[in-house]
């Protein structure tokens, strides 16, 4: 099947700091759930700071969980 030709397209990232998460052996669900939350409050942080430069001003991340 030919869909033709393929399309270019821009991509752009942005990385932020890491999350530094010990090792844990045996991690509880109580340290899951911290080291989860953290995650995905830097993924909304990074999203909001950088979501102007991509035209993106009126959008709000959600991460369904």
């Amino acid at each position: 099947m030919f869909l033709g030709p393929p399309r270019r397209i821009a991509v752009a990232v942005c990385v932020g700091e890491p999350v530094r998460c010990p090792l844990i052996e045996n991690p509880t669900q109580q340290d899951i759930d911290k080291y989860h939350a953290q995650l995905v409050k830097h993924y909304i942080e990074l999203f909001d700071q950088h979501k102007e430069a991509y035209g993106w001003s009126d959008k709000h991340l959600k991460i369904a969980g």
